[in-house]
């Protein structure tokens, strides 16, 4: 396993903390993907054009005044992640809405439950509500229960989404949490952008606490996407993490650690994952050479 990866300089000199984070700060306008001006036009209610916009960029700032972090700062929230996931579609849809016909749903009783670990605004949460899945399946937990506050003002949705279906403060290392409420009762998790905020061992601990979460049933899945590099290792964290670093992974260690969390606990899992390029950041001319996103699925046998 590789200790040290190349990228643990570029990325503790490019992290802009030194310079106000100013180096993954948008400050202009956004230019909203088609699927999140649907989302807020629609679900929402907040015209397309300028006036969406505006509120987006006026609802950030305001998140970004009490936490300077890189997916409020360049806006990456607007991307709904878990849309964008292979298994959207396929899988996800159509089991957490009931449909007999897919794969594996008829092992599966009703209610499904689907959990966000990280949600931030809760954009992923918002979305498969949009999309017809029902209110009653749908959960997020996050560290910062000032992000469901916003999250609420961005989607201006009180009235559709009740606050039961947010756990927030919550931390998931923390065994005795209001998490536990629902051990063994998950059938999908989404982790985006989530495992890659901590190092090795801190991984292997919420990947376990992860798993106690899921239905003890094959086909329960834990799924999503991370930052990856060619060379996996552990490279400087941000000031204020868990720990001093972060574990960085390649397609090979990530499976390495399930396997790992399946020999600690007697169980086994099917990993896939897949690799797309990193996308460039405004005023961040030098991209990571050898760095990628790593889209994942991890699924109980």
């Amino acid at each position: 396993m590789a200790t040290q990866s190349p990228l643990a300089e570029p990325l503790n000199n490019q992290s802009g903390y030194q310079d106000g984070n100013a180096r993954f700060f948008d400050d202009d306008v956004p230019i909203i993907p088609d699927k999140m001006q649907e989302l807020l036009d629609k679900y929402s209610g907040i015209p397309t054009g300028e006036e969406q916009a505006r509120h987006v960029q006026r609802l950030r700032d305001k998140a970004y005044q009490q936490y300077q972090y890189p997916c409020l700062g360049m806006y990456r929230f607007l991307g709904l992640a878990l849309s964008t996931h292979p298994l959207y579609d396929v899988h996800v849809l159509p089991l957490l809405c009931g449909d007999k016909d897919t794969k594996d749903a008829t092992s599966f009783d009703s209610p499904r439950t689907f959990l966000d670990l990280g949600t931030c605004l809760g954009q992923d949460v918002r979305k498969l509500i949009f999309d017809g899945v029902p209110v009653d399946c749908v959960y997020g937990a996050d560290l910062l229960a000032e992000f469901v506050d916003i999250g609420y003002d961005l989607f201006r949705d009180e009235e559709k989404l009740p606050r039961t279906h947010f756990v927030a403060p919550v931390d998931i290392f923390d065994e005795s949490s209001r998490l536990k409420e629902f051990d063994e009762k998950v059938d999908i998790i989404h982790a985006n952008s989530f495992f890659h905020l901590f190092n090795w061992d801190d991984q292997v601990k919420a990947a376990k606490r992860a798993v106690k979460l899921m239905r003890p049933r094959m086909g329960s899945l834990i799924l999503g996407s991370q930052i990856a590099h060619q060379e996996s290792g552990e490279v400087p964290s941000r000031p204020g993490r868990r720990s001093d670093s972060m574990y960085i992974h390649d397609e090979r260690s990530w499976k390495r650690l399930w396997e790992s969390v399946g020999t600690d606990l007697g169980l086994s899992f099917t990993v896939r994952t897949s690799l797309s390029p990193y996308p460039k950041r405004k005023g961040v001319d030098d991209a990571h050479e050898g760095l990628s996103r790593m889209t994942f699925e991890v699924w109980r046998d």
